[in-house]
């Protein structure tokens, strides 16, 4: 996994796991973003995006804490909002698609 300059491995592990993935799967990377406190994530999305990859935020109304992803949706136009229920079927069908 890549650190990022100016942080350790435990500082915003979501935002360095997900730049990490866009460095090495670029186009066929697919983030997810689900309930979460703070910003950990959002930068390794935006990441993901620029890769040319795709990112799933969870709705955030249907999140416990909705503050990560709230902060996403307001960053990135993310084109899939689902509400957690239908997560799972999405990221299935994301996860087929990349190895077709």
């Amino acid at each position: 996994m890549l650190v990022l300059p100016n942080s350790s491995a435990a500082d915003q592990a979501s935002d360095q796991l997900m730049t990490s993935l866009a460095m090495a799967m670029g186009e066929r990377s697919t983030g997810i973003l689900l309930s979460g406190i703070g910003d950990d994530g959002v930068d390794g999305s935006g990441q993901i995006l620029s890769a040319g990859g795709r990112v799933i935020l969870q709705d955030p109304k249907t999140c416990l804490c909705s503050e990560t992803a709230t902060r996403a949706a307001r960053k990135y136009d993310l084109p899939t909002v689902l509400p957690g229920a239908r997560m799972a079927d999405t990221i299935r069908s994301c996860c087929l698609e990349s190895f077709q």
